[in-house]
């Protein structure tokens, strides 16, 4: 949480989807924080360093960047809180990241670290009306994980 540094979220319907919706009533805790909104546009859950064929896998790249940048650009040095989320495909990348970007050299010294996932583990939900699975469903499963 750094009130200098600006917002680079302006898209406040998908902060709501990720857990951060910005009315002091619904999220008294992180509803004034700085939101970063980083697009998933890798394939790997920001993981990939490897190029094949063609192909560029560079999603811890584009990580370590955005990391690197935030703290040039935008003031995340003086950050006293940071929170690494995302929902759905984002909370897999959390859940696969947490522990590198808390040792990232980006990352301030000092500063309170953790991890919010918000509906990142799927259950095996076979509800197919064909198959081998025919019948089997599973229902209403939601999952937070605090780290």
């Amino acid at each position: 949480k750094d009130p200098e540094s600006m917002d680079l979220c302006n898209e406040p319907e998908v902060l709501c989807q990720a857990g951060f919706d910005r009315s002091p009533e619904k999220n008294p805790l992180f509803n004034d924080w700085n939101h970063v909104l980083i697009r998933y546009c890798d394939g790997g859950y920001f993981s990939g360093n490897h190029s094949h064929a063609g192909l560029h896998f560079r999603g811890a790249e584009i990580l370590s960047s955005v990391l690197y940048d935030l703290v040039k650009e935008h003031n995340m040095g003086a950050a006293s809180d940071v929170v690494l989320s995302g929902c759905s495909a984002g909370a897999i990348a959390t859940f696969m990241n947490v522990d590198w970007v808390a040792q990232h050299p980006a990352m301030p010294a000092g500063v309170r670290f953790t991890a919010f996932p918000f509906e990142g583990y799927y259950m095996d939900d076979t509800s197919w009306p064909t198959g081998p699975y025919k019948g089997h469903k599973v229902e209403g499963i939601g999952m937070f994980a605090f780290l």
